[in-house]
């Protein structure tokens, strides 16, 4: 997967979503908002979204 890959067009779905979602705060990181996940499907667009 690349910066500018869409996890969506990649086969994600909203089962992964969620997985993905929380596997950060599995680490004792910050977890990444699903709804982030929705509108900025891309790693760069979640980088550099607000």
């Amino acid at each position: 997967m690349g910066l500018d890959d869409d996890f969506f067009e990649l086969g994600g779905n909203s089962l992964f979503a969620v997985r993905v979602s929380a596997a950060p705060r599995a680490r004792g990181l910050a977890s990444v908002p699903l709804r982030d996940l929705y509108r900025t499907p891309t790693i760069r667009a979640l980088t550099t979204s607000p």
